[in-house]
């Protein structure tokens, strides 16, 4: 089940449609993203001892830069 939240649009709206499920995984934007995605958290695992270190930088771009909200990443 794929769960669609209109207001990530703001993030993306580079990327096209992304109003519905089909839209979004039939998006070759979407799916690039998510490899990025991926890879990020591949670097998560591979630095599990240090992961705050590691994710510095990205937590400033997406906090500051990008002003993403932080629920948006609860684990």
């Amino acid at each position: 089940c794929l769960v669609v939240y209109p207001w990530t649009q703001r993030y993306f709206g580079n990327f096209g449609n992304l109003y519905n499920a089909a839209a979004i995984t039939g998006n070759p934007m979407v799916a690039a993203h998510g490899k990025v995605v991926l890879h990020g958290l591949d670097r998560a695992v591979k630095n599990m001892d240090n992961i705050k270190e590691t994710y510095a930088e990205l937590s400033v771009l997406h906090s500051e830069k990008l002003h993403v909200d932080p629920d948006n990443f609860k684990v």
